[in-house]
């Protein structure tokens, strides 16, 4: 029963829902609906977490790398899908694929939803999130014997907040996170399953530094390998913080566009290590394995401040708005009101005056 289990899971054919609710940081939802609001195309993402006692925790989202793009369609470049996947922390994985839906459709999957869902379900992604009008329309699925059934959706606040972050002690401290009421068990069951891939990809693939791959290897003592650097960086608040590796003789500014493009940060993002700002110019190494933190520039800052206040301030004009037109249309209802049923009562008093004169002629008769 146990191998028969464990195999069902590996082809998506579980007896039982891996995933039954998908628990998404607030701020990463209303991230995803900004995204949306602002293109006619779908948009889709990468649902960052754990999975936990049938409870998708997804602490972040990564938008695709896009291959294809259009209002009713989306494919992620697989040529750039591997980048996205190699600067999860240890710990986290991507547990599920979240994207727009035109609000003519709705939250509802679609056939290609389907066949998609089913795909991913037999890697092991089981959690998947469709968003319409605005994320009024959510809806959240995972597949049972190759079938899709629909599963609860809650945004949680500062879910972020619930990680905690711990050490490997080996030549470098690898950073992983974790739920903050995880078993050891659920833990360490993780954190073995990437712990391999963490450590190598530090050091693998193997390049010599000063002659190209295909060379004959030299008869000196003197045989070198490239040097790679664990760059930490953390594009918003909390613990939350993807791994780069990178050559460590390079300079930070060398590889920081490839920083910003993955994560989807704007090209004036400012970087803290340290409490000081991260120069171009300064070598890798010397950031190695230290948390990198972003931090949005003053004027994007005064921005979005200009922007909450405008906001703030359009809602209460419409609602000082509507309750003046509710007024206004109350009393011109009450002065209609008052108009009709005088003219009715003129009309009553004609109706009976004319009865009368009929009344009086038949009698005359």
């Amino acid at each position: 029963m146990i191998r028969r289990k464990r195999k069902a899971q590996e082809g998506g054919l579980v007896e039982e829902p891996v995933v039954k609710i998908v628990i998404m940081d607030q701020e990463a939802f209303e991230r995803a609906v900004r995204v949306g609001a602002a293109t006619d195309s779908e948009v889709g993402f990468y649902m960052i977490g754990i999975i936990r006692d049938h409870e998708a925790f997804v602490y972040d989202i990564i938008e695709f790398p896009y291959s294809e793009k259009s209002p009713t369609l989306i494919a992620s470049d697989p040529a750039k899908v591997a980048r996205v996947f190699s600067i999860i922390p240890l710990g986290l994985t991507v547990i599920g694929i979240m994207h727009k839906h035109p609000d003519t459709i709705g939250s509802t999957f679609s056939s290609i939803d389907a066949k998609t869902f089913v795909e991913w379900a037999r890697e092991g992604v089981h959690a998947h999130v469709i968003f319409s009008k605005n994320g009024r329309d959510v809806s959240a699925y995972t597949v049972v014997k190759n079938k899709i059934v629909k599963i609860d959706f809650v945004t949680k606040k500062n879910l972020v907040d619930e990680l905690r972050i711990g050490y490997i002690p080996i030549s470098t401290r690898i950073p992983f996170l974790y739920h903050s009421e995880d078993t050891f068990v659920s833990l360490i069951t993780r954190l073995e399953k990437g712990l391999t891939h963490s450590v190598l990809k530090e050091i693998s693939p193997l390049k010599p530094t000063n002659a190209k791959i295909f060379e004959k290897v030299p008869k000196s003592n003197a045989l070198e390998f490239e040097k790679r650097s664990r760059i930490l960086v953390a594009p918003r608040k909390g613990l939350l913080v993807y791994e780069f590796i990178f050559p460590q003789e390079k300079k930070f500014g060398e590889v920081k566009e490839e920083i910003i493009k993955v994560l989807g940060l704007t090209t004036n993002s400012v970087f803290i290590c340290e409490g000081a700002l991260v120069d171009d110019k300064t070598i890798l190494r010397e950031l190695h394995g230290k948390i990198i933190r972003v931090q949005q520039p003053v004027e994007k800052i005064v921005e979005e401040l200009i922007e909450a206040r405008i906001r703030k301030l359009e809602q209460t004009i419409l609602s000082a708005l509507k309750d003046y037109l509710s007024k206004a249309i109350e009393e011109e209802v009450k002065q209609l009101r008052k108009i009709i049923k005088k003219e009715l009562k003129k009309e009553v008093k004609k109706i009976v005056k004319e009865a009368l004169r009929e009344v009086n002629a038949t009698n005359k008769k």
